[in-house]
């Protein structure tokens, strides 16, 4: 679970990966918001033209990505977070079991 927050309220994200490829090359990535406290009003997926990270996982409340699987992958999952969300929003990654 991915946890974005700003100051008292936060954003929760559930984060589901797995391997794209036989070889483990590839990881794919679904994210579903699932909570939702912080603000995203100013955000809209404009019309003729494909959304953006940010924009699915705000507006949406689902976004995906694909990437090489290099170097930690919550930290890989930070970086994809981060890229949604403004830089006074600290984000936590917590492992389901």
């Amino acid at each position: 679970m991915v946890r974005v927050r700003n100051a008292s309220v936060h954003d929760l994200i559930v984060c589901i990966t797995y391997d794209i490829d036989a070889e483990g090359r590839s990881t794919g990535y679904e994210f579903t918001k699932v909570l939702t406290a912080l603000d995203a009003l100013h955000l809209a997926i404009p019309f003729g033209r494909q959304a953006t990270f940010q924009e699915e996982l705000r507006v949406s409340d689902k976004a995906y990505f694909a990437d090489e699987n290099e170097g930690n992958l919550e930290e890989r999952i930070r970086r994809k977070i981060s890229e949604a969300y403004t830089e006074g929003e600290l984000v936590s990654i917590e492992r389901l079991k």
